[in-house]
This record gives C-alpha cells, sequence and structure tokens, in this order.
C-alpha cells in the first residue's frame, strides 16, 4: 500500500505544534531572562531550541513535500 501524496498544506499542519512548543520554550525563557528569574535553560540550551524553530520553519523550503526530513526537537 503506498502512502497518499503530502501537500506543503499538510506539512504546514504537521508543523504547526512543533513550531508552537519550540516559540514557547523560547518565550518563557526570553521571560525569565527579561524578568531576572532562574532560567530553565542556558544560553546553548536556547539557542539550539531557536535553531529548531527555524529550521522548523525552512521545512517547506525543500523540494518534496513527500520526502520532508525533520528536524529534531533539541534534546533535554
Amino acid at each position: 500500500m503506498t502512502e497518499p501524496d503530502l501537500s506543503w498544506d499538510d506539512i504546514r499542519l504537521q508543523r504547526k505544534p512543533l513550531l508552537e512548543k519550540a516559540l514557547a520554550v523560547l518565550e518563557r525563557h526570553r521571560n525569565q531572562r527579561d524578568f531576572r528569574l532562574v532560567a530553565t535553560l542556558s544560553y546553548a540550551k536556547a539557542k539550539e531550541w531557536a535553531d529548531y524553530a527555524q529550521d522548523l520553519r525552512d521545512v517547506t523550503l525543500q523540494e518534496n513535500p513527500n520526502t520532508v526530513i525533520w528536524p529534531e526537537e533539541p534534546a533535554d
């Protein structure tokens, strides 16, 4: 049985919750930093999340929605 062809809209729907999570992690880090609270992420880990969010945005720059290579979420 073959997989159905995916559209870029399908990929965007799959990406949405992943990107929302990444942006929420980054927003929490930014708020902690801005209000001088104890940060739950190091600068290096926040950078990993920022890079991951950008890689998710760039998913739609790939050639074919049926062969998308998804970035890996940063490890804890």
